[in-house]
């Protein structure tokens, strides 16, 4: 490189449209429009004789950090016309005859014949004639691809082509869906965020004394380079902190919420009811569009957008800066005062308006070039930018608009909103200011969508999973603990706080704070609890249930000196404060407010932890990298874009050219479908004297796309047969390229599922409809189709940066390898997913099935040779196998390993001989498959619960046979939308059957824990579920959360959820004598509602409907070991043989066992409240005697929010008197017109009628029943 040139790290990249004005041989750029973000935004329709040029705004930095904007000109969009075989000249003159007589100035285009591949179809590496048409500016390359293709992409003129094309033919268009940018990174070679060299560069800067380095340069002097470790950018973590004054959520405007309640107010007219206090009430009654329009005219506000109710202020910003991650530089920005903090720089304003504009000012200044935060596209970024808005902080002079890197060309920012969905993350809108050359992440979705699925994303939970290090050693000391620790102790300093956790996770403490540090040895401060140590499941290892007061969220622990041995990780945790909290600081003292600052600041520096510890710019560099897209593609774009611009990228440099396919089908549209992944039929049981050997397929369906040389131009056809084997359709390509010399075939075949005619439902039921074939040709030289080359590519290249790594020494370096060898991995397993998918712009449905077809023959041919060789009939002396369960690339195998003298090895021993013979049999496996399909070693379980497909749980040995980790998969313990308790209560049974292997004792605990929980044993925190809230619902009246929702906005619309928040609710038992709500929703509420109103949770259902059925399954497995199973009648049970019958049989049987007793307390409790209410009396407490006529009148009332319950009236009163309602009208005037005889006699005695009535339950009983049966 020469010492003119400039080497830059690219961190962002925008194109746009400029116009170009031409003066006395001078070429001057007008910057008129906003860079393109999106290929897909619809924009204005400008003329086609507008001199518009594309020009490309690269942004990077220096090896010392110097920033730099290329502004990129020349490079031209282009796409790609098929022409005929013959006749291509006249052809090439009829398109530009249309093109004139549609306005396009061919002056400005260049046309030209070229010759290049096709992709789809298997054709021998013909080579095709194609018109390359390139154009100046982005909008005559969209207008002149508008021109060949409809609304759905489908190929259609404005008008009929002229000679040589058929009346009604059209042209196929190629390569007009590729942002033109895209391929300006292909063409030029470079990686997208990868270091780039402009030659003779430093004579083209404007400026070498400003900040940043801008220069213009032809595209053609943007080459790549090369460089071993990144730029050193620097970053900002910031977070907001906002005031309520009502003490609601924080919105940031009140203006139409002000008006939505006033009009909410009108909507209404009050009726006088004519019942007293005890009934009804009052009712409002709609009012017409005239009342409205009336009461508005007669208001004395003059304009409805008058109203003036300011939104809820931000009251601190707090900022961390970075360059390496490990120096850190905070900043707090806060009004109206606050007094100093340590390590930390505060800023403070007279008000908020001055707050956010300093805010502005100083990070213009500062200039970072990655903003962080978490989830800030969420929440922050929209609430200041709706506060900057209402306090007029967004006109052209603010200082906002600095924050965009393109201020110079009269880019300005905004809020955008954009919408990502997914199945596995939901609806998600994300608003994101417009900083184009400013990166920005959110880790928040970052970590949702590329890392493991947690109960919660909260901050401190996820930094709990992430952050966490190993508890070498645990000792009490007085009244504190001493902790020697492993992992991030730099983070460590007196006054933070730390938490003990055990293997899953789960918190075992409290967060206690850090008294004194000496390297990785911690002194921490162990309180005990005011009233004593919290309750634990008797037998359990760790699980909490306190019994202190049902607090709302209050799930910490105590640790008992015990359960220290159970404590293995540790985690650095932010000190608690509560949104109340912040409220009441902010309007404290300038003390108060310094602590709402250092928890802010807190916060920034988590997010910087995180960032640092899951490697984000590193891992996400390097999948940009691979996929040659911007890498801002990576944190707001969806997975398609990445493989498409891998393939386009692919094919160019084989001379192919991609068509642009017809947009996918709409919902409704019958489309064939194929058959997934394998999964066998598994044995369920708990596997506790043999360990289990896990081997699976390395990348099978990689591997098995270059085995059989799965590509799109390699597919000669794909032909459906009917059941009999007669040809029904060729529904891809043709016999021409079938049986060409230099080639070879294969023919992978699978079913055609089609939808049943006679199913009519919304998920109607797939039917065989005959069988598909696809031939694929194969060059008998070894080389690969397109796809195959990408995979085998990706794959050479993972290796040798594995191998780089491992003589690498440089730590940074060694970070940067290992996660772009991690990319290279995940990209090359994540191409079949995307060929499948229905958006995809490369897609081909046929290579999907073909690659699942495929891998389903692989993994039965496994399990064929693994029964042959080491099944009951082998007669192995090594042992006996025992295929017991597969999954998609994996067998499950039940190894009973013997020692010489013939006996089952157990321990240690057995678990070493069975990971030996898992490898030996994958090997003897892999002997037989073609390259390069491995079947290898995976790991072993011992002992093991199989519940059933995909669901199971054990301890995982991987490395060695000592060492191992709980795996859950697929059970309830893991699903988020189960309350915690679930966890508690099944975790601990759970491992105690692991661990200890002791069924009676995890029989006993879980008896024990749900007598805990039905006597109110529990927090409201154990019961409280989450769930995530959608924008739609196709009948949100059925959706529990979602109608928990629309009554909380109700109740107060300030903090009402929004789409994408988690619901907390908890299950309410109705009132004494009615039935439980047939909708969900009328079944639930907020913990905090329960709390203020004192409602009663619905212990009977987290017995019944969330506990009962993931624990029976388990003991259901282990039936005959569980103490009283002896007793039970085994009349009805099924034949073992009816696995599903047998399984639902001991399932209920092991339910009766374990939750019958807790079940007969909570019939007593309703009981109990019942006769209670219905005599209106509190047990113990004397009160005034009603009169005869007012029990009959409270008798003859339904509950004001259900139906009385029939069941429950004959349950309690006449358990010889059937649910009849004459029967009713009897029993009940009886038992009045005895109570008032009593009453009356009770009152000539001076004897209230209440202390016979609180008797002990069993002589209240006999005098009801005497009563009833007398009469």
């Amino acid at each position: 490189m020469a010492s003119n040139d400039i080497l830059i790290h690219i961190l962002d990249i925008q194109s746009r449209d400029v116009k170009v004005e031409q003066e006395d041989n001078e070429r001057r750029i007008v910057f008129e429009e906003a860079p393109y973000d999106d290929e897909d935004e619809p924009r204005p329709k400008k003329s086609h004789a507008d001199a518009k040029e594309l020009l490309i705004h690269v942004f990077g930095a220096t090896n010392d950090g110097k920033r730099v904007r290329i502004d990129v000109e020349g490079f031209r969009p282009t796409l790609y016309l098929l022409l005929p075989e013959v006749k291509t000249v006249a052809a090439v003159s009829a398109i530009r005859a249309y093109l004139t007589t549609q306005g396009i100035p061919l002056s400005v285009l260049t046309l030209k014949t070229i010759h290049r591949k096709k992709f789809y179809g298997f054709t021998a590496n013909k080579l095709f004639p194609f018109l390359e048409i390139t154009t100046p500016s982005l909008g005559l390359w969209r207008s002149i691809k508008n021109l060949f293709l409809n609304d759905q992409s489908e190929p259609a003129t404005k008008k009929a082509l002229g000679e040589p094309f058929k009346r009604g033919q059209v042209v196929e268009v190629y390569e007009a869906n590729l942002d033109p940018m895209l391929r300006f990174l292909h063409v030029q070679g470079l990686n997208s965020c990868g270091w780039a060299v402009v030659k003779d560069a430093m004579e083209l800067v404007e400026d070498l004394e400003a900040d940043t380095w801008i220069l213009t340069t032809p595209y053609s002097d943007v080459l790549p380079a090369t460089s071993k470790t990144s730029a050193p950018f620097e970053i900002a973590s910031w977070d907001i902190e906002c005031f309520s004054i009502t003490g609601d959520f924080p919105v940031p405007t009140k203006s139409e919420e002000a008006i939505q309640e006033m009009l909410k107010d009108l909507s209404g007219t009050d009726i006088l009811d004519k019942f007293d206090k005890g009934g009804l009430g009052q009712l409002r009654a709609k009012k017409t569009r005239a009342d409205l329009v009336a009461a508005v005219s007669k208001s004395k506000i003059p304009d409805l957008t008058n109203i003036i109710d300011f939104g809820d202020p931000v009251i601190q910003i707090g900022t961390t800066l970075t360059r390496d991650s490990k120096t850190l530089d905070r900043h707090l920005f806060v009004w109206p005062s606050c007094d100093p903090i340590e390590d930390i720089t505060v800023h403070v304003f007279k008000d908020e308006q001055g707050m956010i504009e300093g805010w502005f000012e100083w990070l213009v200044e500062v200039n970072p070039d990655i903003l962080i935060g978490y989830n800030v596209f969420g929440f922050d970024e929209r609430y200041l930018w709706g506060r900057a808005d209402e306090l007029g902080l967004t006109g052209p002079r603010s200082p906002v608009h600095g924050l965009n890197r393109l201020l110079d060309t009269g880019a300005e920012v905004k809020c955008e909103e954009k919408r990502l969905s997914s199945s596995a993350m939901g609806d998600n809108f994300l608003y994101i200011m417009t900083t184009q050359g400013r990166l920005q992440i959110d880790l928040f979705h970052y970590i949702k969508r590329n890392n493991a699925s947690l109960p919660s994303y909260k901050l401190d939970e996820v930094t709990k999973y992430y952050l966490s290090g190993k508890l070498k050693k645990a000792e009490k000391v007085g009244s504190d603990l001493r902790l020697t620790l492993s992992g991030s102790i730099k983070d460590l300093r007196v006054g933070r706080a730390v938490c003990l956790l055990e293997d899953t996770g789960e918190s075992l403490t409290d967060k206690m704070v850090i008294k004194s540090v000496d390297g990785p040895v911690v002194v921490v401060d162990w309180p005990l609890r005011e009233g004593g140590s919290s309750w634990k499941p008797k037998g359990s290892r760790n699980e909490s249930l306190s019994n202190s007061s049902m607090d709302e969220f209050d799930n910490g622990e105590v640790l008992e000196e015990s359960e220290l041995p159970l404590a293995i990780k540790w985690v650095v945790v932010k000190d608690d404060v509560s949104p109340a909290d912040i409220f009441r600081l902010h309007r404290g003292s300038a003390a108060d407010r310094a602590i709402v600052g250092k928890y802010c600041l807190q916060d920034c520096d988590l997010v910087i932890e995180l960032y640092r510890n899951l490697e984000v710019f590193n891992n996400s560099l390097s999948m940009a990298n691979v996929c040659c897209v911007p890498i801002g593609y990576i944190f707001t774009r969806g997975q398609g874009i990445k493989a498409e611009s891998l393939m386009f990228r692919a094919c160019r440099q084989k001379d192919i050219l991609i068509p642009v396919l017809p947009a996918p089908k709409q919902a409704g549209e019958e489309q064939d479908s194929y058959e997934g992944a394998i999964v066998f039929d598994p044995i369920p049981g708990f596997y506790s004297k043999a360990p289990i050997g896990v081997a699976d397929f390395a990348s099978l369906y990689p591997s098995s796309m270059e085995s059989e040389n799965i590509s799109h131009d390699s597919l000669v056809w794909t032909k459906d047969y009917d059941s009999s084997g007669n040809l029904m359709a060729v529904v891809f390509g043709s016999d021409e390229y079938d049986g060409m010399e230099g080639y070879g075939y294969t023919d992978i075949e699978f079913d055609l599922l089609r939808k049943d005619p006679e199913d009519k439902r919304k998920h109607y039921a797939k039917i065989k409809a005959g069988t598909r074939i696809c031939r694929y040709a194969q060059p008998l030289d070894g080389s690969k189709a397109t796809v195959p080359d990408i995979i085998r590519g990706l794959l050479a290249t993972r290796k040798a940066k594995r191998k780089e790594k491992a003589k690498e020494t440089d730590p940074a370096r060694q970070a940067l390898l290992e996660a772009e060898q991690l990319a290279y991995k995940l990209t090359a397993n994540s191409l079949y997913g995307q060929l499948g998918s229905g958006t995809f712009k490369v897609r081909l449905q046929h290579l999907a099935a073909s690659i699942t077809a495929y891998g389903r023959k692989q993994i039965m041919f496994a399990n064929d040779v693994i029964k042959h060789f080491y099944g009951p009939e082998a007669k192995n002396p090594k042992g006996v196998a025992n295929v017991m369960y597969g999954d998609t690339d994996s067998l499950f195998i039940e190894f009973t390993v013997l020692d010489s003298s013939g006996q089952p090895l157990k321990g240690r021993e057995a678990r070493q001989a069975v990971m030996d013979l898992t490898a030996e049999a994958g090997h003897l496996v892999t002997k037989a498959l073609k390259a390069p399909h491995d079947f290898e070693f995976d790991k072993i379980f011992d002992p093991m619960l199989m519940f059933s497909k995909k669901r199971y749980a054990g301890l995982m040995y991987e490395e060695n046979a000592d060492d191992y980790v709980t795996k859950y998969m697929g059970i309830a313990l893991k699903r988020r939308d189960n309350a915690p308790i679930v966890k508690t209560i099944f975790g601990s049974s759970m491992r105690k059957l692991l661990m200890e292997r002791d069924v009676v004792g995890a029989t006993r605990l879980v008896q024990d824990s749900c007598m805990d929980l039905v006597n109110g044993k529990v927090k409201l925190g154990q019961l409280t579920i989450t769930k995530s809230l959608r924008a739609d619902y196709a009948d949100a009246s059925r959706i529990a959360h979602k109608a928990l929702a629309d009554r909380m906005a109700e109740r107060d619309p300030g903090s009402a959820p929004s789409s994408g928040d988690r619901i907390p609710y908890i299950y309410v038992r109705p009132p004494p004598g009615s039935a439980a709500a047939k909708l969900q929703g009328d079944r639930i509420e907020a913990p905090s509602w329960i709390k203020a109103h004192n409602l009663v949770p619905d212990y009977e259902f987290y017995v019944t409907n969330q506990l009962q059925n993931p624990i029976s399954q388990m003991f259901g497995l282990l039936l005959d070991e569980m103490p009283g199973s002896d007793d039970l009648s085994r009349v009805t049970m099924p034949d073992p043989s009816e696995t599903d019958k047998y399984l639902r049989w001991c399932e209920e049987a092991a339910a009766d066992l374990l939750f019958n007793k807790a079940l007969q307390v909570c019939n007593k409790q309703h009981k109990s409240a019942f006769i209670s209410t219905f005599f209106n009396v509190k047990s113990g407490t004397v009160t005034k005697s009603s009169t005869s006529k007012q029990m009959i009148s409270s008798m003859s009332k339904q509950s004001k929010q259900q139906t009385m319950n029939n069941y429950m009236i004959d349950s309690f009163l006449v358990n010889k008197i059937n649910q009849k309602k004459a029967a009713e009208r009897r029993a009940a005037t009886a038992l009045a017109t005895a109570l008032a005889k009593e009453a009356e006699e009770a009152k000539e005695e001076k004897t209230d009628i209440v202390m016979e009535i609180t008797k002990p339950k069993r002589s209240r009983k006999k005098n009801i029943n005497e009563i009833v049966a007398n009469n």
